[in-house]
């Protein structure tokens, strides 16, 4: 049960570090589109 929990964590803020990366990505080139 525990080592599900830690997967969980695991994808949840490895999706969020690639949601967090892909975000830097689309603000870096044209910091002013927003």
């Amino acid at each position: 049960m525990i080592f599900i929990k830690v997967l969980a964590l695991q994808r949840k803020a490895l999706l969020q570090s690639k949601k967090n990366l892909h975000e830097t990505k689309q603000d870096s080139p044209e910091p002013g589109c927003k």
